[in-house]
């Protein structure tokens, strides 16, 4: 008899801690709540860049003696492959290329042959040698 009721007890007592240690659930972000209708009526600085993709223009001069078939990749700075096309040494290829703005710089490679492109001309062309 003493068994049920010592399971009682330790169960009220783990129930009784359970809801005494609850966490109070705030939303910390949702104190000040604002009823923000447009773009217009966020405040930003007058030199802030709304835009989150850039257009480079990407040229490969080709080489016309160079008979070489080969991978043309851009590739941004953490790794993420932007292009890739399975390209003749000797024929050329011009196009545009948007990447997110935050990209500075693009590594372009030929099979072995890489260059590193700034990215705040707007323009890459990558000549074999």
């Amino acid at each position: 008899m003493k068994t049920p009721r010592i399971l009682f007890v330790i169960a009220m007592f783990v129930a009784f801690i359970g809801i005494a240690c609850k966490k109070q659930l705030i939303d910390k972000y949702n104190q000040n709540p604002s009823d923000v209708k447009s773009t217009s009526q966020i405040k930003a600085a007058a030199s802030f860049n709304w835009a989150t993709f850039k257009t480079v223009a990407v040229s490969f001069v080709a080489k016309p003696e160079d008979v070489r078939t080969g991978t043309f990749k851009v590739i941004a700075p953490d790794g993420t492959n932007l292009f890739q096309k399975f390209q003749k040494a000797n024929e050329g290829l011009n196009f545009n290329l948007e990447i997110p703005n935050q990209y500075d710089s693009v590594l372009i490679t030929y099979n072995t042959y890489s260059k590193y492109f700034s990215t705040k001309s707007g323009f890459a062309e990558l000549r074999l040698n």
